[in-house]
């Protein structure tokens, strides 16, 4: 089950995520994170090694345990993108993941790095 039945099946269950859901939540392996693309996590595992899929998925878990079930689908949506994008600096443009983490390519979530990061996933297709 992916992040988005998780999400319905709370919906359905008047906005209560399950106990399995909670757990899976607090680990990046199995958060909404660690689904989109291994890659994208440290070589340990341990959490993503970009600052803003981080933070993101801080917020995606602390959403699931407070049972705000909208507030999870819309940080979901969030980090979806942030990790097309990853993936897209990664290996369509050949950016290095050092680069992208010593400069910090849009750090913090603004309606404008939002706007940006489609407009640039938009040119591919």
């Amino acid at each position: 089950m992916n992040w988005y039945e998780r999400i319905e099946q709370a919906r359905k269950n008047n906005g209560r995520f399950t106990e399995e859901d909670v757990k899976l939540a607090d680990n990046w392996t199995t958060c909404a994170c660690g689904e989109q693309d291994p890659e994208l996590l440290t070589e340990s595992k341990q959490h993503p090694w970009d600052n803003l899929l981080y933070e993101l998925g801080l917020q995606f878990g602390s959403s699931v345990s407070s049972y705000e079930v909208d507030t999870a689908e819309e940080e979901l949506r969030r980090i979806q993108l942030r990790a097309r994008y990853l993936l897209h600096l990664l290996h369509v443009d050949g950016v290095s993941r050092n680069i992208i983490e010593e400069t910090h390519h849009l750090n913090y979530w603004t309606s404008e790095a939002e706007a940006m990061m489609k407009k640039t996933l938009a040119e591919v297709q």
